[in-house]
């Protein structure tokens, strides 16, 4: 019974039993072909990656470059000539492109302290120490604080006589008792261009 419903089976019937699903050597052509396209993609998705990875960075740093330069407005603001006998009668003791010192009011207690602010290696400092009447050096600061890392070579301060529009230099610099205002310009140097933020002059509010 079986041997003849064995042979009653057309021989192209049989064959297609076994035709079905793949052979290794297919399976093994298919995954050569997957690979060689992952690898084809691969890059692309990196770099997408890489872009955003960036963006992000660079949003990052804007926004503390903003943060940074409101804190050098309110320094600025509150900038005292009290207890300044011993020292200049205006409240800048010292004023370069990458460092300005000047004496300005504590917001706790409103005591007369030393600020001094430095662009250095690749941080934006601030720094600062009660003011009993030092001239420039300030020697030692009690308190250090980096506000912003990633600070390109191109940024610098830029002292001035009067409040300039954004962009504005003046031609000469100023005189230190006849500086009014102060400049900030922050260059962030990426892998893909230099990121620039900058603050528009911030005038020195002298309170007595």
């Amino acid at each position: 019974m079986s041997t003849s419903s064995r042979a009653a089976i057309p021989p192209a019937a049989r064959r297609l039993r076994f035709d079905h699903g793949f052979t290794l050597i297919e399976l093994l052509v298919s995954m050569v072909l997957s690979l060689l396209l992952l690898l084809a993609v691969m890059p692309a998705g990196l770099a997408f990656v890489g872009l955003e990875t960036e963006d992000a960075g660079r949003n990052i740093w804007l926004l503390q470059a903003e943060v940074a330069s409101e804190r050098l407005r309110m320094d600025l603001g509150a900038a005292t000539t009290a207890g300044a006998n011993s020292g200049p009668n205006a409240p800048m003791l010292q004023a370069e492109d990458k460092r300005i010192v000047f004496v300005s009011t504590s917001p706790f207690d409103r005591s007369a302290q030393v600020i001094c602010w430095e662009l250095t290696g690749a941080s934006l400092m601030r720094r600062s120490v009660p003011w009993i009447g030092q001239v420039p050096p300030v020697v030692g600061f009690s308190d250090s604080k980096t506000m912003l890392e990633e600070v390109g070579a191109g940024s610098r301060f830029t002292p001035t006589e009067a409040i300039h529009l954004e962009g504005e230099t003046a031609d000469s610099a100023p005189a230190m008792d006849d500086i009014r205002a102060i400049g900030l310009s922050l260059v962030r140097h990426s892998e893909r261009a230099a990121e620039m933020a900058s603050i528009s002059y911030a005038p020195i509010g002298v309170g007595r």
